[in-house]
């Protein structure tokens, strides 16, 4: 499951990088707490049907990346989604991205996946770009709503 591309080094997460991914997910937009992304590891853990992955460079945690598989009822195959991806910005445009994305793609296909989609919020124009040099297409609008009561 590891794979290297130049000096970026890729591997499933460990609990010990939980405190690591909090601050990638601060990058994003998204701070959380150590103890938080610990809890939502878990369920990593507990999931056949969900990946998280982390790139390192050296000894340093710079990205992080999850997908996961999902049935669908107008296709046999199963749909494989990129749902999350976050490269420190120290160490963008230096393939980490491009790594996380790769490793994702191919542990969908190699679960059943026919393609992967994912999801972007509209004023992350230089995410789209980054996609789209991936191979990406827009195929849709993503529509969203918050439920009452609902938990992160």
């Amino acid at each position: 499951m590891t794979k290297t591309l130049s000096t970026v080094k890729t591997r499933r997460a460990l609990a010990a990088d939980a405190e690591d991914i909090a601050g990638l997910l601060a990058v994003l937009g998204y701070p959380a707490n150590t103890m938080e992304v610990t809890a939502r590891m878990e369920r990593f853990d507990q999931s056949d049907t969900s990946i998280l992955i982390v790139a390192e460079i050296g000894e340093r945690i710079v990205g992080v990346a999850s997908g996961q598989l999902v049935p669908s009822i107008h296709d046999s195959a199963l749909v494989g989604q990129l749902t999350g991806l976050v490269v420190d910005t120290a160490f963008q445009k230096r393939g980490v991205g491009a790594a996380l994305t790769e490793v994702v793609e191919n542990w969908v296909s190699e679960n059943g996946a026919a393609r992967i989609t994912l999801t972007s919020a509209s004023h992350r124009e230089g995410a789209h770009a980054f996609y789209e040099r991936l191979g990406y297409k827009r195929t849709g609008v993503r529509l969203a709503k918050s439920l009452p009561g609902a938990r992160s």
